[in-house]
Parts: C-alpha cells; structure tokens; sequence
C-alpha cells in the first residue's frame, strides 16, 4: 500500500507565489516588441501612462512618446497607443493575479 502526502498548504501557496512572480515577469509582446514587465519596468509604464492623462486633462498639447523594449530600442508611441499598452500590461497582469487567486482558493 502506497501513502501519499498531501503538500502542506503553506508550501504550495508560496510555489503558487512563486509561479506568480515568474510570469509577471516574463517579457510581454507588444507589436512585435518585447518590453520587460519587472516590478520597477512596470511601473514606471504606469507612471508615463499617468503622465499623458494628466497632459490630456490639461489640454496639454500630444507629443510622441519613446519608450526603450527589452533590446534596448527605442520604440515611439502615440500617446493613446501607449495608453493601449499600458492598459493591456495592467490586465495581463490582472488576469495572473487573479489565476493565482483562483488556485489558491481550490487549495
């Protein structure tokens, strides 16, 4: 007779934390772009995305937006492009979070 464990629930919400992280921070594809979505990558995304609403609220007038990908290319956007970018960023990051949520909930 074989006896099984099962894995102590501490252990395997931190693999699923783990797993989280990871692909957080796998590259993410943008137009044939890759761009890096590290903690401090993302943010400073949201941070340039908050910059051109506030221009917009202003009435400020549109410039492009360069932001370097992961190969080190500048890459220009217009500024609801970027917008675009960052709101998909945010859901894709979204949608990993609540993965994770979903899993740790059936532990």
């Amino acid at each position: 007779m074989k006896i099984t464990h099962k894995t102590p629930t501490p252990l395997r919400r931190s693999q699923i934390n783990a797993a989280r992280s990871e692909q957080l921070e796998t590259q993410y594809h943008w137009q044939g772009h890759p761009f890096q979505t590290d903690t401090h990558s993302r943010q400073q995304i949201m941070n340039t995305a908050v910059q051109i609403m506030l221009a917009q609220a202003l009435a400020l007038p549109e410039q492009p937006v360069q932001y370097r990908d992961a190969n080190n290319q500048n890459v220009e956007f217009s500024p609801q492009e970027f917008l675009q970018f960052a709101h998909t960023l945010a859901a894709r990051g979204e949608q990993i979070y609540q993965a994770s949520f979903r899993e740790k909930d059936s532990l």
